[in-house]
């Protein structure tokens, strides 16, 4: 290649000494020196052959221990010329961090001055020069013989360079001259110098020293105390006409925040270039940069120790090219890659990444270093070897542009986890920059590994503003656990003296930061005084503002039990976390306890619409206006959508975006869109602690039966679910209620052209907890999906509703009523939150966009297996009837709708589009069955009940479940909290809404489906397949008292016979029995026997003279009934 012809780095500098003697070389106006190439050959000569007699040659290494100045460049250059490797020992290292180095490295002799050399009192005196005034003539003095001709060569060693030690011992970096050679040729090739060139240099000395001496540039030397003091800086740039330097983006930064604009373009008038280094390039600061500087060229070099120069962009042409793009993108481009490197991105698998997806970045190529001096084991990893290529891996995460270039996206380190959740902390600080009132930021995590960590952002602000303001943006943006808990505004970035980059040590210490509190954000009452202690201890905060809220100060749910411990110990008030999120700040909630206190209520009574009791009316209509985006410039995207109709949609091979399906409904319209379907599905997940998003899936489906818990004993349908789950399912880790859906803005610009429609049927259901608390996932969600829908191209929406957007007690609601009209008519929060959602869809259809809204009743389980949302209320009464033996003697109309009927016609609708877009429809069964007459079925078919008043009702369940004492089945707790909240008088359930569903029927009919009303054979499929997986209590006419009650048998042999006649016995008793034989057809048909009878019974295939099969039979029972109480062997 090119670059190995021009020489090595020293005969390169001896060529253009030689070429230019008398020109000025260096200029260090700190020691008032200035210095030609002549001078700077004779010096360098003079000192190599110094070295030389110290025993310096090919493969030694040679320490320089001076500050930025003449004499270091000297050194460096007089090393060279001596055949060894330089050692930069940075000034600025601590005493324990010198010694280790020296130690490590073991430098033949170390370049020093008299003042630096006290500190050097490790290593022996002998073998340190001290370059003191005049050292040209002592040293030329002493020499005794001219440079030796040395076989240096490009992989002679060059010098070796020290990590800054941060994450514990430094590593030593042993670099060839060949990586540097390369470096500036390609450099000096690709932005050659041009007439009357002065560069600066301080930021990484080491390594620009030498570009421009190379050239015949005079190198300015910047100084320590000159490089972090802006104004000083500023006026050095100026007086000495500096034409280019290389500064850390961080640095450039901190002069732009600092310096006045017109000081700052008189400063930087002479400038034709700036270079880039060491840290990733916002686009906000470039646009900031071209902006105030619009003349200059600004060069983006990506630069690793470990392996010299691999790509450079010019971001000035790369800017005015694609303005666009690049302003799409938090980071700016590092540029093409050097002709001669080569780079890899891999995946976390280890798998080549394609142009456009990001992965850990690879380096090989003429420029990588040998390795780390004695250590071995770090060198294994990061220095790795490949089908015969020696890569280095750098840590950085990126990805290839489609034009070549390469995008740092940040370092793989930045990842931590944060009460249990995984966490891209260059992540949080893009979102920041990204935020009109920040100008710069840095986020760090503070706290031990197995302690409460949190995160705190430091913020350089753009303008005036609040820490309730940033959070207030965040959280548009970002999943609570991404938003850091402390804000500390602060006037620039501090960074390290010896690097340019972030010094974190510098930083405002969290604890110590007094948040500056407004008059009106200080507590005045004697209530916000003592409730603010309280936030204060929870939170572990100095200080609180009153007007913030709980969770934006980083509270959780865990944080919120607490702090409802002790307001109960302070105040003799019990609250619930609904009054937290009701009345979130110290303010609201303080005048919320005055009021119960004023009442003499210690108990959360009659606080159910407490919305109204600080008289904070919620307007409803004011929420739809508030959240309805109006997009309306959709009229081409229209046109498009409405011809696939002519030339054959993709609705039936297409690809369909899935919100809700780790719920109940979620989770059948998943196993529809699976068996009966062959499209693509994109399931939107939201992330939780230590699950994957396809776990959750995953989860999800085994709990009400789609997939089998066992798979050894999976159905053919279970088996069809599993297989298509793997081939056409996406698992998308992201949030509804967060802009772009919580996606990056990669996948979430793919997904707006790639969807061909949504069925949107996720929603946070709480029927005790207040519209504030159900805002962000109903309706922020359903107006973030609508956004989504009319982005890129249009897409249809099927849209999952409820009943409840009606008021309590209508008669005949049909389904093109205008709902509108009840907004001041709903109680609850669910309820609210659910009206206001609708009425933005509504709103999206009158605009044009394709929509079907589903109003939902009272799902019930399935048809075939009675899978069941375990927190339906109707369910929950079944289950304390069956437990107890009691029923409410009460006048409810109890709707049963199977979930299988509901995701079977939605997804069916969603293939016959014509149906049903521009609709609404009512999925609520028009005819509901008595109460009275299910709990007469119960009792005919064994469940004994008696009929009691609704109260008496409800307080006998309430004291027996109490009394339970934690058993197994429905709990105290549960039954409370609906009863409680929601559902506490007879009345509620007599004056339930009833609903026409005409336009539903007509579609029915036209599918060729009738909608399941209840009757004995729905009833006798729930009640069985209920009691057979213990979800209600067993049947009570098996032979009258049951003593192995809940307890776990495994009968061998029950095939026919003795066996068989012992399992019904066991399971008579009330035993949950697991039927043991080689004859697997005849234990399944004793199995269904007994099923149909009310018991509970597995059937497993063993052989009693197979120890393995025998073991697999204990574990499969103990993992489906639990742990094993008897064992009877019939075999």
């Amino acid at each position: 290649m090119e670059y190995e012809t021009v020489g090595l780095l020293h005969e390169q500098f001896i060529r253009q000494a030689e070429l230019t003697p008398s020109a000025v070389a260096i200029v260090s106006p700190e020691e008032n020196l200035q210095v030609t190439f002549g001078e700077l050959n004779s010096w360098t000569d003079i000192l190599a052959a110094n070295l030389q007699m110290y025993g310096v040659h090919e493969e030694t290494t040679v320490g320089i221990y001076l500050d930025k100045g003449v004499n270091y460049a000297a050194a460096y250059i007089a090393i060279l010329k001596a055949g060894g490797g330089y050692l930069p020992v940075d000034t600025s290292y601590p005493s324990h961090m010198l010694e280790a180095v020296i130690s490590d490295a073991l430098p033949v002799v170390i370049i020093t001055c008299s003042t630096l050399a006290p500190n050097l009192s490790c290593y022996p005196n002998e073998q340190i020069i001290s370059l003191v005034d005049g050292w040209q003539a002592k040293l030329k003095q002493e020499n005794q013989q001219k440079n030796i001709d040395l076989k240096v060569t490009l992989d002679s060693l060059a010098y070796t360079v020290y990590s800054s030690g941060t994450t514990g011992k430094p590593k030593g970096i042993m670099c060839p001259q060949r990586g540097a050679v390369f470096s500036y040729h390609h450099r000096h090739v690709t932005y050659p110098y041009s007439e009357g060139e002065r560069e600066a240099c301080n930021i990484f000395f080491v390594w620009e020293l030498m570009r421009p001496l190379l050239k015949g540039v005079p190198m300015y030397i910047v100084s320590n105390q000159l490089i972090y003091d802006p104004p000083f800086l500023c006026e050095f740039l100026r007086t000495h006409g500096i034409t280019r330097m290389l500064f850390t983006p961080s640095l450039l930064e901190t002069i732009i925040n600092t310096t006045p604009a017109d000081i700052l373009k008189r400063s930087f008038n002479t400038f034709r270039q700036i270079w880039f280094c060491g840290e990733v390039v916002t686009t906000s600061l470039l646009t900031r940069c071209i902006t105030l500087l619009p003349w200059i060229r600004f060069i983006n070099l990506y630069s690793i120790s470990e392996c010299h120069d691999v790509a450079c962009e010019d971001l000035s042409q790369y800017y005015k090219d694609y303005k666009d793009s690049l302003m799409s993108r938090k980071f700016c481009p590092v540029g093409r890659i050097m002709k001669g490197v080569e780079v890899i991105i891999l995946d976390k698998d280890g798998k080549n990444q394609p142009v456009g997806m990001s992965g850990e970045i690879y380096i090989s190529g003429p420029a990588l270093a040998r390795g780390y001096i004695n250590r071995p084991e770090i060198q294994k990893q990061r220095f790795v070897t490949s089908e015969n290529k020696r890569s280095y891996r750098t840590g950085d995460w990126g990805y290839m542009l489609s034009d070549g270039s390469l995008e740092i996206c940040g370092r793989l380190d930045t990842m931590v986890k944060i009460r249990g959740y995984s966490i891209e902390v260059q992540a949080v600080e893009a979102c920041l920059l990204s935020l009109p009132m920040v100008k710069t930021c840095v986020v760090l995590v503070c706290g031990e590994e197995g302690e409460d960590k949190y995160m705190v952002a430091y913020i350089v602000s753009e303008r005036e503003t609040t820490r309730k303001e940033v959070r207030a943006e965040l959280k548009k943006r970002l999943p609570f656990f991404m938003i850091p808990s402390h804000f500390i505004f602060i006037q620039s970035i501090p960074v390290v003296a010896a690097t340019g980059k972030l010094d974190k040590a510098a930083l405002p210490h969290v604890n110590s930061q007094m948040d500056v509190v407004g008059v009106e954000g200080r507590p005045s009452t004697v209530t916000e005084v003592a409730l603010a202690e309280v936030w204060i201890e929870v939170l572990q905060l100095k200080e609180v503002d009153i007007q913030e809220s709980f969770f934006d100060l980083g509270g959780h749910s865990l944080m919120a039990t607490e702090l409802l411990q002790q307001v109960l110990k302070k105040f003799k008030i019990n609250l619930a976390v609904r009054d937290l999120f009701l009345y979130p700040t110290v303010a609201s909630l303080a005048k919320f306890i005055d009021s119960c206190l004023a009442n003499n209520r210690g108990d959360n009574e009659d606080k159910k619409n407490g919305e109204d009791v600080l008289g904070n009316k919620l307007d409803l209509t004011a929420e739809v206006q508030r959240h309805d985006q109006g997009v309306t410039n959709m009229d081409m995207q229209l046109r498009a959508f409405w011809r696939t109709f002519h030339h054959g949609h993709h609705f039936n091979r297409g690809r369909v975006l899935l919100t809700g399906a780790t719920g109940f409904l979620g989770a059948f319209l998943l196993r529809e869109l699976l068996l009966h379907t062959k499209l693509v599905v994109y399931c939107l997940i939201r992330e939780l602690p230590h699950r994957s998003a396809l776990d959750r899936i995953c989860d999800t489906l085994r709990q009400y039966g789609i997939l089998a818990v066992d798979r050894s004993v999976e159905t053919e349908e279970q088996k069809l679910i599993e297989e298509a789950l793997q081939h056409r399912t996406t698992a998308l880790k992201g949030n509804i209620s967060l802009m772009r859906l919580g996606l990056s803005e990669d996948d979430y610009t793919y997904l707006c052209t790639d969807i061909d429609f949504i069925i949107h049927a996720a929603a946070s259901v709480n029927l005790a907890y207040p519209y504030s608390a159900l805002h962000g996932a109903n309706v922020m969600g359903t107006a973030n999906v609508i956004h989504f829908a009319s982005c890129g191209k249009v897409k249809a929406v099927h849209y999952i509703s409820t009943n409840g957007v009606f008021p309590h007690g209508m008669k005949e609601c049909k389904e093109n009523v205008d709902i509108a009209m009840f907004a001041d008519q709903l109680t609850d929060g669910y309820s609210q939150s659910k009206w206001v959602a609708e009425q933005l869809v509504s709103r999206a259809r009158d605009r044009g966009l394709p929509v079907t809204i589903y109003r939902l009743g009272n799902l019930s389980g399935d048809s075939k297996k009675a899978y069941w949302n375990p927190q339906d209320f109707t369910l929950l009464v079944l289950q304390a009837c069956a437990k107890t033996g009691i029923a409410p003697n009460v006048d409810w109309n109890m709707e049963f709708t199977p979930v299988d009927f509901v995701s079977s016609v939605v997804v069916k609708l969603t293939q016959n589009p014509n149906c049903s877009l521009g609709r609404t429809l009512h999925m609520i069964n028009d005819k509901p069955i008595k109460a009275k007459k299910v709990f007469q079925w119960m009792n005919s078919h064994g469940y004994h009940l008696q009929f009691v008043q609704f109260d008496e009702w409800k307080a006998r369940v309430h004291a027996e479940l109490s009394s339970a004492n934690g058993s197994p089945g429905l709990s105290a707790s549960t039954f409370s909290g609906v009863f409680d909240t929601y559902i506490s008088h007879a009345d509620f359930l007599s004056s339930l809404s009833t609903f026409n569903n005409s336009s539903l029927q007509n579609i029915l009919s036209e599918l060729g489906m009738l909608y399941p009303y209840t009757d004995d054979k729905l009833l006798h499929t729930y009640l069985t397949e209920l009691s057979s997986r213990g979800v209600i209590g067993q049947r009570k006419n098996m032979n009258g008292c049951q003593p192995l009650l809940d307890k776990v048998a495994i009968v061998t042999g029950a095939s026919s016979g003795i066996g068989q006649a012992t399992a019904k016995a066991l399971v008579h008793a009330g035993a949950k029995v697991a039927l043991a034989a080689r004859r697997i057809d005849l234990i399944q048909e004793a199995v269904m026997a007994i099923k149909e009878d009310g018991g509970h019974a597995i059937g497993i295939k063993a052989d009693v003279t197979d120890r393995t099969q025998m073991k697999a039979l204990v574990s499969q029972v103990e993992a489906v009934l639990g742990p094993v109480d008897i064992l009877v062997n019939n075999a």
